[in-house]
This record gives structure tokens, C-alpha cells and sequence, in this order.
């Protein structure tokens, strides 16, 4: 029997589904990730939600779960920049697919949530020119800190040295120091500017493009590890930043 659900969520993705429906994905603070068909939704001068606006929705789904229907909706907030400027929608779909893939059904993910609404406003305040700024790769950064997966470099991950880690491995996972990487190991050179600039560097100053490539390199890898799926929305990202 199916049950009535209400709450705020943030449309991450919104695609066509069969003729006169679409599919949503939405990323609500008490009920995680909600995939959603909406039919019979549309408002009389509308059509369903947009992509990248957060959303009252009521919806209906069964009690095991699965694909719910949207029954109602209102608009909140609208980040429409966020879908008329190139590089903002690119960015916005990295987010968009890494939230997806970290996020659960029935989960409380209050704090992804909070991390998403606070991105789509930096990509919307921020000049086209700008981006990306520090404050994106600062949340893509805590993102992740937030599931449980973000690595300490203060400190090698094997010898304990504190002098800071020059290399990332990837067979453990862990970060490195130049004593403990093996010359034939498969690690990633971390930049230490970058990771000390990651926590302090003003949310709205501009990022150097070679810097934001390496960091954007080494995060792609590490969440594919992690999430163990391909993705695929960074390969339009270096496009557009030219990489």
C-alpha cells in the first residue's frame, strides 16, 4: 500500500520519462535521496520542477520503497543561474552526480543536504569568470568529510611522519610521505598549497585554473574509488575548463 510523503529536497536531476513524465532525483534532509516519476504534477502555467531548485514536494511510495510519484510541488528557491551559465551547470552536475552516488534512500542526510544548498548559492552568486572559486572545491572537499571518507594529510599514513604527506597511494588508499611512496607505486602527487588553501582560502576567491585541474584530477579518481562507479559528468567539466 503506498504511503504520503512531504518534505523540502533539491532537484539534483531531472530527465525525460516516457512520453508526459519525468524523472527527478531529489536530495531531502531527513529522507536521503528520493527518485521520483512526475505525472500529473504540472502546474496550470508550469511544467515539473527544474533542475538545480529546491522544492516543497509531496509524493506517494510504496512501504518497501522503490520509485515514488510526485503529487504535488511548490517552488522555494530557484538557483537559475546555476542553468544558464555553461560552466555553473557543469559544476553543478559534478555535484549533483557525486551527492547521488554518496547519498541513501531512508537516510538522514541532513548534512549533504545543507552542503548542496550552500554550493548551488556559491555557483549562482559567482561571477561566470570566477568560477570555479575556492568555496566549490572547499564543499566538494567536505562533501565527502561528511560521509566518512575524507583522509588526514597532516600526517604519512604508514611511518606516522608529521612533515606532511607528498603522495597519495592509491593501492592503500592513504596519503604518503616521500620516504614511504615506492618508486613503482601507483600514488598521486599531492600539492601541499592546495590542500592547505582547501580549508582557508576565502569561499569566493578565485581559484588558479592549474590548481583547480589538479585538485578536480585527484578528486575524480578518489570518488570513483570510493562510490566504485564512473563519473562521468567530469569529463564534461575538463572540456569546459579547457583541460
Amino acid at each position: 500500500m503506498a504511503e504520503t510523503y512531504e518534505s523540502t529536497g533539491i532537484v539534483l536531476d531531472c530527465r525525460e520519462f516516457r512520453e508526459s513524465s519525468q524523472l527527478l532525483t531529489l536530495l531531502t534532509p531527513h529522507l536521503g535521496r528520493v527518485d521520483l516519476v512526475a505525472r500529473g504534477s504540472r502546474r496550470a502555467k508550469g511544467s515539473p520542477p527544474d533542475r538545480f531548485s529546491l522544492i516543497h514536494a509531496v509524493w506517494t511510495r510504496s512501504k518497501e520503497g522503490g520509485l515514488g510519484t510526485l503529487t504535488r510541488w511548490e517552488l522555494e528557491e530557484e538557483f537559475a543561474p546555476v542553468r544558464q551559465v555553461l560552466v555553473a551547470y557543469v559544476l553543478g552536475s559534478v555535484w549533483a552526480e557525486v551527492a547521488i552516488a554518496f547519498t541513501q534512500s531512508n537516510n538522514d542526510e541532513t548534512s549533504t543536504y545543507a552542503l548542496t544548498k550552500d554550493f548551488l548559492s556559491i555557483l549562482a552568486s559567482a561571477p561566470p569568470h570566477d568560477l570555479p572559486v575556492w568555496g566549490i572545491l572547499n564543499l566538494m572537499w567536505r562533501v565527502l568529510q561528511v560521509h566518512g571518507f575524507l583522509p588526514s594529510f597532516e600526517k604519512c599514513a604508514r611511518c606516522g611522519s608529521r612533515r606532511g604527506a607528498s603522495f597519495f597511494s592509491w593501492a592503500s588508499m592513504a596519503p604518503l610521505c616521500d620516504s614511504c611512496c615506492h618508486p613503482y607505486e601507483l600514488a598521486y602527487p599531492l600539492d601541499s598549497f592546495l590542500v592547505r588553501r582547501l580549508m582557508r582560502a576565502p569561499l569566493l576567491s578565485r581559484v588558479d585554473t592549474f590548481v583547480a585541474r589538479n585538485f578536480l584530477c585527484f578528486y575524480r579518481e578518489y570518488a570513483q574509488r570510493i562510490c566504485e562507479k564512473k563519473l562521468i559528468s567530469f569529463n564534461m567539466l575538463f572540456e569546459v575548463l579547457g583541460n
